[in-house]
């Protein structure tokens, strides 16, 4: 049971790891298509991708994240609005930031639970 805990601890860090990839793509996507005014909707459907893989990392409500995963679903890609794309763009360092230092808390619980102290 120790070692599940531990484990837990482990595939936390990395999925930390990964969201933190995922939303630099997001943004390098947003500012590709800044500098690329021709070629934004190629852009805005990488950025799309990668916000819906946010959400989905952190698998959590977040209200805003929550109502654009249900559109993301639900619409086809050359009607998403470049506007709320980089908006939401920009929301998510800070977003990461909270859900980081919140899960890094837990992963210290669960390290001390399982023994280690790394």
């Amino acid at each position: 049971m120790i070692e599940d805990y531990l484990a837990l601890a482990g595939r936390i860090r990395q999925e930390l790891d990964d969201l933190v990839e995922v939303a630099k793509r997001a943004e390098r996507a947003v500012e590709a298509g800044r500098q690329r005014p021709e070629d934004q909707d190629l852009y805005i459907d990488s950025a799309v991708l990668n916000l819906h893989d946010f959400y989905t990392g952190l698998e959590r409500t977040l209200d805003e994240f929550l109502r654009f995963r249900h559109v993301v679903r639900n619409i086809y890609a050359f009607h998403f609005d470049p506007e709320r794309i980089e908006r939401l763009v920009t929301q998510m360092q800070p977003a990461l930031e909270q859900a980081r230092t919140e899960l890094l808390q837990f992963v210290s619980f669960l390290e001390r639970v399982g023994g280690s102290h790394s």
